[in-house]
């Protein structure tokens, strides 16, 4: 089965998130529909189904289907607890999850656009202290094969992200480890501006090959959790 055309994104998916932000109610966006439905709805749908085979080559337990709730997110916020009652999220994005309630806890692959660049990585959205306990242990355990094994791709391409304490929890560790080791939470990132990759069908493949570096630490985020 061959991987679904994506043409890429265009100026206009930015555009209209620029005028949402500025027009954040429910009578511009209802006008504004088809351009939401053409420019963001249906290229992050197309987006999704041409990564959805490179995805379920690293863990055939992911959710790949182009569905709002599925893989993609609602442009509708919950304001029913939040201070800021505007409707709609000035941004879209993509996860590649498998299917838990307890999600947040879990590794996900994720790309997203904001009214000013692309944001995507993988990790961990809101781990639990269990969790990254585990991952301190086994950084403990073995920290040549992390150093050697499951990050060294990575580096040039993206960024360690997550809170981390103020002070070492294990002095001895390396400063190296230590940029892991102090982690809340923990994930790899990486931010485009604005720019000719975000804007034609080579961001699939860019994005196919990056989460493909990212496999390693995935696989081990998920190790951890078993």
């Amino acid at each position: 089965m061959s991987p679904s055309p994506f043409d890429g994104l265009s100026q206009e998916s930015f555009t209209f998130l620029q005028e949402l932000e500025q027009n954040n109610n429910k009578e511009w966006f209802d006008a504004q529909r088809p351009r939401y439905q053409q420019y963001l709805l249906e290229p992050m749908c197309e987006l999704v189904l041409a990564l959805s085979e490179e995805m379920l080559s690293i863990d055939p337990e992911l959710e790949t289907r182009p569905a709002i709730g599925k893989t993609l997110s609602r442009i509708h916020r919950d304001i029913r607890f939040s201070k800021d009652k505007s409707p709609y999220r000035a941004s879209v994005w993509l996860t590649f999850k498998r299917p838990n309630k307890n999600w947040q806890d879990a590794p996900a692959f994720f790309f997203g656009i904001s009214p000013s660049q692309a944001h995507y990585g993988m990790g961990l959205y809101a781990a639990s202290r269990a969790t990254m306990d585990r991952f301190r242990d086994y950084l403990e355990e073995d920290p040549h094969t992390f150093l050697q094994q499951v990050i060294p791709q990575q580096s040039d391409r993206f960024s360690v992200g997550g809170d981390t304490y103020k002070k070492p929890l294990n002095p001895n560790l390396s400063a190296e480890l230590q940029h892991w080791h102090a982690r809340k939470t923990l994930f790899m990132h990486r931010f485009e501006p604005l720019s000719p990759p975000l804007f034609g069908p080579q961001l699939a493949s860019t994005l196919q090959k990056d989460f493909l570096l990212l496999a390693p630490l995935y696989q081990l985020l998920w190790q951890i959790k078993m």
